[in-house]
């Protein structure tokens, strides 16, 4: 993708979609975005009866997007990423002398650790730090991507909604 169509908004925007388990489609002409996810797809049926914020049709976004020829398509970190980074945190910003360390860690170890990371910085000082260093990570996670992925011309293929011909006239 171009560096010039690399703006801080971008980023920005599709780092918190990614934040809510959301992929992301980027023009990679345009720098336009949109956001999804899975149930949205699988759904696609029931779209016609839904609108997004702005007032325009789910269905109708969604097959606007999957028009465009030169996009990419960025999904959510996977959880070994995810992990890394929340021990990245610990390691880097909290103090090996703080007691909020070993519950940190303890709690990385346990079975469910993001649950039990989760619940374990919430309640502590460290919530505005966790919640910048997350966003960080998230960002530098789509700058790279943006920077360094092929553009996905094949991900719309298999997907041709039923109510599709409705969209159309």
């Amino acid at each position: 993708m171009k560096e010039d169509l690399i703006t801080e908004s971008l980023v920005k925007d599709v780092a918190g979609g990614l934040q809510f388990n959301f992929n992301c489609c980027v023009n990679t002409e345009t720098g336009e975005n949109y956001a999804f996810n899975d149930e949205m797809l699988l759904e696609a049926d029931s779209l016609l009866s839904r609108c997004s914020e702005n007032g325009r049709w789910l269905g109708e976004d969604l097959m606007r997007i999957s028009k465009w020829k030169h996009q990419i398509i960025v999904t959510p970190p996977n959880s070994d990423f995810c992990y890394e980074y929340m021990e990245q945190f610990v390691e880097t910003c909290v103090p090996k002398r703080d007691m909020l360390y070993v519950r940190l860690r303890e709690a990385l170890n346990k079975k469910g650790p993001f649950f039990h990371f989760r619940r374990v910085i919430e309640s502590s000082d460290y919530r505005i730090a966790w919640l910048d260093f997350r966003n960080t990570m998230f960002m530098d996670y789509v700058r790279d991507i943006l920077r360094n992925s092929e553009e996905n011309t094949d991900y719309w293929d298999d997907w041709e909604p039923e109510f599709k011909d409705d969209l159309e006239e």
